[in-house]
């Protein structure tokens, strides 16, 4: 154990998944107890210590950012969303009236409800006007299908084209279904877009 934290530098994971297989080869296979394991000095994790930037400094940043990636930057910061419940937001998700947004896709699994801020309303109101507008150009061409959650597409074959379903940010390219060739389907942007 010394010497793969003193000469090989190895990291306090590696370290302890070494003690770990260690103890169970005496334990598990050769069946021995070992004594005096409360001695052992565990190795400790480097806790990373996070970068917060400053009121100025995010103003100056979301100043720089325009467009629909800066109001999805916008919302990140201003509801506490991660970038994934963002980019899969869908018109159903958003109350206006209320200020509120719905985040159904969290990463625990646990829908959540968080406060839209004032200064987003408007911006947002704007956003969503063009995003119907998109849908409405979408289905006249025959496109306009989103995909569902589970299985509700045969639970209610009609949502797969409502507006309430479509994602918020969507992305600039539309694929054609691989099971059903007759749907195309516009996703979500991209995380990598943001």
């Amino acid at each position: 154990m010394t010497h793969l934290s003193v000469n090989k530098k190895v990291s306090a994971s590696t370290q302890s998944q070494a003690l770990n297989a260690v103890i169970f080869l005496y334990k598990q296979v050769l069946k021995i107890e070992l004594e005096e394991l409360d001695n052992i000095i565990r190795p400790k994790r480097f806790e990373y210590i996070p970068t917060v930037l400053s009121l100025t400094e995010i103003k100056s940043l979301l100043d720089l950012m325009d467009g629909h990636t800066g109001l999805a930057a916008s919302l990140l910061y201003g509801t506490g969303m991660r970038i994934n419940e963002c980019v899969t937001l869908r018109v159903q998700d958003i109350d206006l009236d209320n200020k509120t947004i719905c985040i159904r896709n969290t990463k625990g699994k646990k829908s959540r409800v968080t406060l839209l801020p004032d200064k987003l309303v408007h911006p947002l109101t704007q956003h969503l006007l063009w995003r119907k507008q998109m849908h409405i150009n979408d289905v006249n061409r025959g496109w306009g299908y989103v995909d569902l959650p589970h299985a509700l597409h045969r639970k209610y074959p009609n949502a797969q084209t409502a507006f309430e379903w479509q994602f918020i940010f969507p992305s600039a390219t539309i694929r054609k279904d691989k099971t059903q060739p007759h749907i195309v389907r516009r996703w979500y942007m991209s995380k990598s877009t943001l």
